[in-house]
């Protein structure tokens, strides 16, 4: 079965052009557009990486990285964001997110960051 992916952020056309492009590359890819719908998620459901926005209406997403690593340790999450010098996104390095992509990126580098975590192909697992 292929890895499964949660994508979270508040931009519509990014989470959809993001949970296409990951399905294109190989992966299962579910959707949260607000860290609450992504809690709902992440109590139910474990996921081999986690694509988490660092900012929305409903908070900042290094709230989201304790809650998740408690409930499923060892997850990979990868924050993304346009402001990688935010508090917040220090934080979430700080409590365990693996690292950062730069918004905005290609479909090349996204790639690369999920590659990293996640092979596409075959039985493996997720690696830390």
């Amino acid at each position: 079965m292929s890895p499964h992916i949660l994508v979270v952020d508040d931009e519509e056309a990014l989470l959809d052009m993001m949970a296409v492009a990951l399905e294109m590359m190989g992966y299962r890819a579910t959707c949260a557009a607000s860290l609450a719908d992504a809690s709902q998620l992440i109590q139910s459901q474990r996921f081999d990486l986690v694509l988490l926005d660092n900012h929305f209406p409903d908070g900042h997403g290094d709230s989201l990285v304790a809650t998740l690593l408690k409930r499923w340790p060892g997850t990979n999450i990868v924050i993304v964001t346009a402001n990688d010098t935010d508090i917040h996104v220090h934080r979430a390095i700080a409590l365990g997110a693996r690292e950062v992509l730069n918004k905005p990126f290609g479909l090349d580098q996204l790639g690369a960051v999920v590659a990293r975590y996640c092979p596409a192909s075959g039985p493996q697992k997720c690696v830390a």
